[in-house]
């Protein structure tokens, strides 16, 4: 009798493979939690919604949900769907490129698929335009994921790895002289723009910023210079104010003939304080 505990998991079903796909691009696209859920957290959650969506009673027949744990489900995941799906995106986009003719988009995914599983070595091979995609478990995985920005990015990178096995620009399949970029070079165009936009916003918030320790500066110039001002002025109205105290204290003490010139003093300097202090003829007599 075989050994129960070193028995391999049981064989995943399309449609368990399918929620898997759904569940994992709904956690992933949460706006609320999103790419800042810890990986315990991530796991967890595309497990629960994995799990919901296990069909009840005798239909568990179609699949084998109660079987999986949180780490059976995290593995395959990341070793199965992960890992096919982005190969298959970089067949497809190789035979893009090829520019196959006379075949519509359904036959292109079957030439993709018989390409991806290596039953051809050629790309775009016509014979394989009626292979059946559908066959393939993974197929309805991919048309969930094939969009998210992981999945273009790894197929980018996997095709970049499969360039030796392109036609060359001269070849018979190349890609014709004026058409549109390859998705390759599609990717990297988004990274660079991201990039531009990201350098550029950078930029202006430093521009603002910069504005911003300028406008502060100039304020602060202005109470430095008006602090001055009030200073001075406040220097002056009490040096008026000892020499008035001076010339009247020697007034009275001065002989006839210096009281006159101490008189002009004291009235010169009682018109200083009026112009520059806005104090009036009353204040400046009781100084």
């Amino acid at each position: 009798m075989a050994n129960v505990g070193s028995a391999k998991p049981p064989h995943w079903s399309q449609e368990e493979i399918k929620a898997l796909a759904i569940a994992h691009r709904k956690v992933s696209e949460d706006p609320v939690e999103g790419v800042k859920q810890t990986g315990a957290t991530y796991h967890a959650r595309i497990v629960e919604e994995w799990t919901k969506q296990a069909p009840s009673g005798d239909d568990r027949r179609c699949g084998t949900w109660s079987d999986r744990n949180g780490d059976t489900v995290a593995n395959y995941l990341r070793d199965s769907i992960k890992a096919k799906c982005p190969k298959f995106n970089a067949a497809l986009m190789a035979v893009d490129r090829a520019k196959p003719t006379g075949v519509d988009e359904k036959q292109q995914l079957n030439m993709a698929y018989a390409f991806y599983i290596e039953n051809t070595k050629k790309i775009a091979d016509h014979e394989f335009k009626d292979f059946d995609i559908k066959k393939w478990r993974f197929y309805d995985a991919w048309k969930i994921l094939k969009d998210m920005r992981y999945f273009e990015s790894e197929a980018a990178n996997n095709l970049c790895g499969r360039d030796a096995n392109l036609p060359s620009p001269g070849s018979k399949a190349g890609r014709p002289k004026g058409t549109k970029l390859s998705k390759v070079q599609e990717v990297i165009e988004r990274r660079q723009a991201s990039r531009e936009a990201y350098r550029k916003l950078a930029e202006v918030k430093h521009e603002e910023r910069h504005k911003e320790v300028a406008k502060r500066i100039d304020t602060l110039a202005t109470q430095i210079q008006e602090s001055t001002a009030s200073l001075q002025a406040m220097c002056e109205t009490m040096v008026s104010q000892n020499k008035l105290k001076t010339y009247r204290s020697l007034m009275k003490v001065a002989p006839p003939s210096k009281k006159q010139k101490l008189q002009a003093l004291i009235n010169e300097e009682s018109q200083n304080m009026l112009e520059g202090s806005g104090l009036s003829l009353d204040d400046v007599a009781v100084l």
